[in-house]
């Protein structure tokens, strides 16, 4: 997978994830979408998904 299919495919998860958010949830994916794109610059596109995927500090949500 080459660069662009990569932000190809980043770009497609955000927008899958911004059409199913409530609307005052907006800003907080915007500011992810900035924090991953930017640990895709340090850290590639590997080693982004390993850092966002590895993280312990989950906060598990629960709905009725």
């Amino acid at each position: 997978m080459d660069t662009k299919e990569k932000t190809d495919l980043i770009n497609m998860m955000f927008q899958v994830i911004e059409e199913n958010v409530p609307i005052d949830c907006e800003d907080l994916i915007a500011d992810l979408r900035k924090k991953f794109m930017k640990d895709v610059r340090d850290l590639g596109f590997e080693g982004a998904l390993r850092k966002w995927l590895k993280n312990d500090n989950d906060v598990e949500i629960i709905t009725s």
